[in-house]
């Protein structure tokens, strides 16, 4: 709210100006053949004159209308160091235009605020790494306190927001708000299926985050004044991949500070200024959308980079609680959001531990910052760095229209390369903090 500034506060005739008072002075009724107030009088009017003035124009500087515009007053706590509870709402943005977007938005609850009368979980547990539950949303509930930075997830052709809770929630949980969009032309239940529509889907995602921004500043909505908007980072599988990279284009708001790929490639002009970290995540037998064409986006990225490889695996059944490298997945992506919002140097320090597990992970990194600690970093075999990016192959991700994508869940036939040593069976990678997102010892069976 902009209040409205005294008549004179911006008029160079106003309080600063004694000539002009001296000439309303003199016109005052009864005052004919006077000579006026002495100086000092007349300097202590003008002096309260500008101090009101002054006062009104800092009440209207603390307004939300400012806080919108102007995000160098936001204060962003330490990545937090144990999980949240997590809440869960819907929102539709332009329900009445020509693209209506659908949102899902997982964010921190507060376990100890009373919930609305409503408020219930959105289905059942969602399983974790070990056949456990991971965290229940409840819709509705109070969003715990502080600011958390905001991710932007998109999920592939013919499929759901819901469908990735599986990682979604457990983001929410390690102190992100997810918001995951429902496109109108490529979700499961776009009534006009256009594959081709994935390239108006970064726009899509930009509009989302002018929402939300517009959103924190709104008197009376629960997230009000919880999202950094300062830090937003942009997430996706398959197509949702390539939507992701497409939002890196030349010019983007520096508000968008990192991006995982999974699964997915680049679009025509993604990856262009201002420089972001990107973190790749591909199946080595992908047979949907290739790994060369991770491989090749990750080559074309700028600034640093990292790309988690699932040698045997396909397109997303690492993104299912159980199987193998959905541990190393969740961790590594968690430790990636922490470092690149909320500045943990920690967790990018330990970042390649947790990504790695000989056998079911590959590791490539490139122009990381060096380890906080001064302690040589330790070696591992499965770790590549500053290591030449792969060849270029002309045009492999650029113009290529993704094809199909069976989300992860929606796997039920199909099979993934058994492990030479069986079924992983590692421990939750969202939780053991202060100790870190760690995969620990994981423990094979056959």
């Amino acid at each position: 709210m902009t209040l409205a500034k005294p008549a004179d506060a911006d008029d160079p005739a106003g309080p600063v100006a004694p000539t002009a008072v001296r000439a309303v002075e003199a016109r005052r009724p009864g005052r004919r053949g006077r000579t006026g107030r002495p100086a000092a009088y007349r300097e202590g009017v003008r002096v309260q004159r500008l101090v009101a003035a002054l006062l009104v124009a800092l009440v209207a500087g603390c307004g939300p209308a400012v806080a919108a515009t102007d995000d160098r007053g936001l204060s962003l706590g330490p990545a937090p160091l144990r999980p949240y509870a997590v809440g869960v709402r819907q929102l539709v943005l332009d329900p009445g235009g020509p693209r209506p977007l659908p949102v899902t938005v997982w964010y921190p609850a507060d376990p100890a605020a009373p919930i609305p009368a409503t408020a219930g979980p959105t289905g059942g547990a969602v399983a974790g790494p070990s056949g456990g539950a991971g965290p229940v949303p409840r819709r509705d509930a109070p969003v715990a306190a502080g600011r958390f930075p905001v991710v932007v997830y998109s999920h592939g052709l013919h499929s759901l927001p819901e469908l990735h809770a599986a990682l979604t929630t457990r983001w929410a949980a390690a102190g992100f708000v997810v918001a995951a969009p429902a496109y109108p032309r490529t979700n499961l239940r776009a009534r006009d299926f256009t594959r081709a529509d994935v390239r108006n889907q970064p726009a899509d995602g930009w509009r989302l985050i002018r929402h939300l921004v517009r959103l924190d500043a709104r008197p009376g909505d629960p997230l009000a004044g919880h999202l950094a908007v300062d830090r937003f980072a942009a997430a996706g599988h398959s197509a949702g991949g390539f939507t992701t990279a497409g939002m890196f284009t030349s010019g983007h708001s520096p508000r968008l500070r990192a991006g995982i790929v999974i699964a997915g490639g680049g679009l025509a002009g993604s990856f262009a200024g201002p420089v972001a970290p990107l973190l790749f995540v591909h199946g080595g037998a992908d047979p949907i959308v290739p790994e060369s064409v991770g491989r090749a986006a990750y080559a074309r990225s700028l600034g640093p980079a990292v790309f988690l490889g699932l040698p045997g695996q396909g397109h997303g059944e690492y993104l299912t609680p159980g199987r193998p490298g959905f541990a190393q997945v969740l961790a590594t992506t968690t430790d990636f959001l922490r470092w690149t919002l909320y500045a943990d140097r920690r967790a990018r320090d330990r970042l390649p531990a947790d990504a790695l597990l000989p056998g079911l992970t590959t590791l490539t990194t490139r122009a990381l910052p060096a380890r906080a600690s001064s302690s040589p970093p330790r070696r591992s075999g499965g770790i590549r760095r500053a290591e030449t990016p792969p060849d270029r192959r002309a045009g492999v991700d650029q113009g290529r229209e993704p094809c199909h994508v069976g989300e992860p869940e929606s796997i039920k036939d199909g099979k993934a390369a058994a492990h030479p040593r069986g079924r992983a069976v590692a421990s939750p990678g969202w939780t053991g903090w202060p100790g870190g997102n760690s995969t620990r010892s994981a423990r094979w069976s056959s």
